[in-house]
């Protein structure tokens, strides 16, 4: 009996020392170098009108080109608008402007010029776009600085019920900056973006519908490199539906 005790101390013993040199073995996971919930925070703040991002920036060029075009009222089954004296012009513009709210402020510059194309009678058939912008942006998690181009061609549904949407496509590249406030964490990237069919309404300038297809790829503040890519969809009620590539997705405002 007294062996039998003996050898059951001695093995709780060996189970103890193989726990303790179990749990001396383990090791914290590494970090990712950029988790999920921060490549879609990159996206919501690089896209989002809340943030100064893309949606506010086809928003107000939509609304430049709303005045530029000639006005008309819409008839039914007929298509086209009256010509326009702007034919084949360039012209260009800027505009700076800043937001201060409760929880988040951002400022902007943006220069862009414009080709009005149109057709044998000079009705506007679309413009060429080439677009600049910079940013700085400060919100409960980050801040962040950006720069942007864009080259778009926006044309113009003269048929449906929201007379002269304007239809952007094309390609916009934003390089951003971006640091966490409550610790030394930072990423530097680019968001590549195509942009595909994206519908404004003329009326208040509301994004309809489209699709944005992006990469994310860049680098973190110890030199370790990341990419994810994915595309946000319009939904036509003020929000957009960010889907990642790898699964996660989100929800975002896209307008005022």
């Amino acid at each position: 009996m007294k062996n039998w005790k003996n050898l059951w101390i001695l093995g709780l013993g060996l189970i103890t020392f193989a726990a303790c040199s179990d749990s001396e073995d383990v090791t914290a996971e590494p970090e990712a170098v950029l988790s999920e919930t921060e490549a879609l925070d990159m996206v919501e703040e690089a896209v989002s009108f809340d943030s100064g991002g893309l949606m506010l920036e086809l928003s107000m060029l939509s609304g430049d080109v709303a005045t530029t075009l000639p006005e008309a009222e819409p008839t039914p089954g007929l298509s086209g608008m009256p010509p326009s004296d702007l034919c084949g012009q360039s012209q260009s513009k800027s505009e700076s402007g800043s937001y201060e709210g409760p929880n988040v402020s951002w400022s902007y510059q943006w220069d862009w010029s414009r080709v009005l194309y149109c057709d044998d009678a000079q009705t506007p058939d679309y413009f060429d776009v080439d677009w600049d912008a910079s940013r700085s942006y400060e919100g409960p998690r980050a801040t962040s600085t950006a720069v942007a181009d864009g080259d778009w061609v926006v044309t113009f549904d003269t048929e449906s019920s929201d007379f002269f949407i304007k239809i952007f496509n094309g390609d916009y590249l934003r390089t951003i900056d971006r640091a966490l406030k409550n610790r030394d964490r930072s990423h530097t990237g680019t968001l590549d973006v195509n942009i595909v069919d994206v519908e404004v309404r003329r009326a208040d300038q509301h994004i309809l519908s489209g699709t944005l297809f992006f990469t994310l790829s860049g680098e973190n503040n110890t030199g370790n490199t990341f990419s994810r890519s994915g595309e946000v969809i319009f939904n036509g009620d003020c929000t957009a539906t960010v889907n990642m590539d790898n699964g996660n997705s989100r929800t975002i405002i896209i307008c005022d």
